[in-house]
């Protein structure tokens, strides 16, 4: 509503689950009679042709609707602030429909014979094109179905997203784009393939993939080795996929310089960098490899989205190892690479591997250790989509652990039983084994003097009480506090050790580990 009082009242006054479907229709009708059916024929038709557009200039108005009258529309309707406002820091160059105004408007145009809605999506891919707004161009085309413009664009968008390591924007788009635009160009079908077997969803990866078996190269097609090797990379089967990733390194010039030499920089950064975790599954990396810097020094200057990944494998393998002064410093500098790259997703410190890992180390709340653990849920989550694989293997040992630690033992459980699965699976991921090893010794709770440290002085005294047949108000009396402190130390030892009653509390520190008090 963007504040409109009228419409705000209105909403407030519905149930709220019916607030959303007003939106979209009682309140966009009444917005469309009280408004634009007041209006000339001439501007309700301009109002119409333009709604499919999230902002405009006059001059993408009147290439949209072929009419060079559109510059006069466009200021009739400012100079009045007729349904338009301004898109961007209060300018007039730019301006957009109210989105109660535009869901009404787009409904009408789509039923509306006479306004052609794929043709003004086209043209104004067409003049994003000439103005060289790619990522513009391209999300007009792929909405009016331009193959033309969907080709000349989609691989400069795709490329720019990923070597800044802008992973969900790619995996949207290619979730949206059509295969039949792009398979007549070599250099666009290429791009596109490549990076879905990087990031596309499971199913959409498929697609993709089957178009390029059906109208790739034939014989020697490097890029269904590439993606070959990443299906490698995901199943575990390690030596395969460091086998087939040296492969794309050597041919990727030879293959690619003469119609797609942005896909050179693209495949090379994305294959070093995969081979480099492909080693770390096999097991044949130590932390003082100098893989590593040898990768890094390669895709740093074109790539610096990929580097990224090489300090998070950097990082894990010294952390493995017992290396944690190195894992830390690489890990930091892969959240700050990340920070720099992705500009799609929210970064922090915990939502990857290694920084969920770093800060669980660091701590010993249960509160932020859950907090870090639903980070790492995201993380999960992500592998999933991809598809069962050794990322999500990876993420879920990680996650069981930090729970652990929280004393979220059933969840701990759930991700730890799924992860088992997953490696049993995987015939050629030796590192995940000593991996799950580390971690356990890194982020271990379950030993009683790390549990007991969880708990304040007073805590620990509580607990040794509770470990007796005494009552609340008992126990008061024997630590001169009131019965509501005591109670309150309670509630407070339970959620550190992850328990909800004193039997469980005391079981999960461990009777002989405390010391009680006489008489107990």
């Amino acid at each position: 509503t963007e504040g409109w009082p009228v419409a705000v009242r209105m909403l407030v006054a519905l149930p709220e689950s019916e607030r959303a479907h007003a939106l979209t229709t009682a309140m966009g009708e009444y917005v469309f009679e009280e408004v634009v059916d007041t209006l000339p024929d001439e501007i309700r038709r301009f109002l119409l042709k333009v709604a499919h557009l999230d902002s405009f200039s006059s001059a993408l108005a009147a290439a949209v609707c072929d009419e060079e009258s559109a510059y006069e529309t466009v200021e009739w309707l400012v100079e009045r602030q007729l349904c338009t406002v301004a898109d961007v820091g209060g300018s007039r160059s730019w301006v957009r429909l109210h989105p109660l105004l535009q869901t009404a408007l787009r409904s009408r145009a789509e039923l509306d014979d006479s306004i052609d809605v794929g043709l003004h999506q086209r043209r104004a891919a067409r003049w994003f094109h000439e103005q060289g707004a790619t990522e513009e161009a391209l999300r007009a085309a792929v909405a009016g179905k331009d193959g033309d413009i969907v080709a000349a664009t989609v691989s400069d968008v795709l490329v720019d997203n990923a070597l800044e390591q802008r992973a969900f924007s790619c995996a949207r788009w290619l979730t949206v784009l059509d295969p039949a635009h792009v398979v007549g160009d070599r250099r666009a079908f290429a791009v596109t393939v490549c990076i879905a077997a990087v990031w596309a969803r499971e199913d959409v990866r498929d697609k993709w993939v089957r178009a390029r078996i059906r109208h790739g190269d034939g014989d020697g097609d490097l890029v269904l080795v590439f993606v070959r090797a990443f299906d490698a990379l995901r199943g575990g089967r390690a030596t395969e996929s460091v086998e087939l990733f040296q492969e794309v390194i050597n041919g990727a010039a030879d293959y690619a310089s003469d119609f797609a030499p942005d896909l050179v920089p693209l495949v090379m950064g994305f294959s070093f960098a995969s081979s480099v975790e492909a080693r770390m599954y096999q097991g044949t990396l130590r932390h003082d490899d100098p893989t590593f810097a040898e990768a890094l020094a390669l895709v740093r200057s074109f790539a610096p989205g990929v580097a990224a990944w090489i300090h998070a494998w950097w990082a894990l393998v010294a952390y493995v190892d017992g290396a944690t002064e190195l894992a830390s410093t690489m890990a930091e500098e892969h959240y700050h690479l990340r920070r720099k790259g992705e500009t799609d997703r929210v970064t922090t410190r915990d939502n990857s591997v290694v920084g969920a890992l770093t800060s669980a180390r660091r701590t010993n709340d249960p509160i932020r250790l859950r907090r870090i653990a639903d980070e790492m849920e995201e993380v999960v989550a992500i592998h999933d989509r991809l598809g069962g694989s050794t990322g999500g293997a990876l993420a879920r040992l990680l996650a069981a652990a930090i729970y652990r630690k929280s004393g979220d033992l059933a969840a701990a459980k759930r991700h730890q039983e799924h992860a088992d699965r997953l490696i049993l699976t995987f015939p050629d991921a030796p590192f995940l084994s000593r991996f799950a090893e580390s971690i356990d010794g890194i982020l271990r709770s379950d030993a009683p003097g790390d549990l007991l440290a969880l708990l304040t002085d007073k805590e620990r005294e509580v607990l040794t009480h509770l470990a007796t047949d005494r009552s609340t108000k008992q126990i008061a009396r024997d630590l001169f506090v009131s019965p509501n402190t005591v109670r309150n130390h309670i509630s407070s030892i339970y959620r550190k050790l992850g328990v909800k009653t004193r039997h469980q509390a005391v079981l999960r520190v461990g009777v002989d580990n405390l010391s009680l008090p006489e008489n107990g």
